[in-house]
């Protein structure tokens, strides 16, 4: 099974590094369940959060930061 992500939202934040609160709710490719507990991470850094009980979650990060998602018995994306 595969994680797919909708409802991705940006809001910009008024911080000094340009960073953006991204927020959205990750559900399952095959039974469009929401998924929680999943590790959304900014990749490169030590950024993280678990996702809730819907599959909501919200992250800082900058404008190129790439996001990545996982979860045990999924693959990554």
């Amino acid at each position: 099974m595969y994680l797919f992500l909708i409802a991705v939202t940006c809001s910009l934040s008024t911080q000094t590094f340009a960073q953006n609160l991204v927020t959205g709710k990750l559900i399952d490719s095959v039974g469009n369940a929401p998924v929680s507990g999943a590790t959304v991470h900014v990749l490169g850094s030590a950024v993280s959060v678990k996702t809730g009980a819907e599959g909501e979650f919200s992250i800082t990060a900058k404008p190129n930061d790439i996001l990545s998602f996982s979860h045990v018995g999924y693959n990554s994306v």
